[in-house]
């Protein structure tokens, strides 16, 4: 079964592909139950360097914004949480829940 967070960390770089260049840090990842389903919650800083970083940031809320598949689980909600800068590096956090899927 795919790893989700690392799904969907990789999904947001390939969208950022031209326009900036992208270094995840800070990813977490806990299990999440309620009483019928199983999954995780995500929690990933995404850090955009050099080139346009206000372009790749558009381009990930973008990616955010559009429905896509990792194999085992479904994305129930992904979103932008905060965006700024640290160390003066541009930076996105986004959050994601996901559910596994029994087959």
């Amino acid at each position: 079964m795919t790893d989700p967070a690392k799904a969907i960390a990789c999904r947001l770089k390939h969208s950022c592909r031209g326009l900036a260049e992208t270094r995840v840090r800070d990813t977490r990842s806990s299990e999440w139950r309620s009483l019928l389903f199983d999954g995780a919650q995500h929690r990933m800083a995404i850090e955009l360097i050099g080139g346009r970083p206000e372009e790749a940031e558009a381009s990930i809320r973008a990616a955010v914004a559009t429905p896509f598949d990792i194999p085992g689980h479904l994305i129930a909600d992904i979103s932008v949480r905060t965006t700024g800068a640290e160390d003066q590096i541009p930076t996105i956090v986004v959050e994601a829940l996901t559910v596994r899927l029994i087959a």
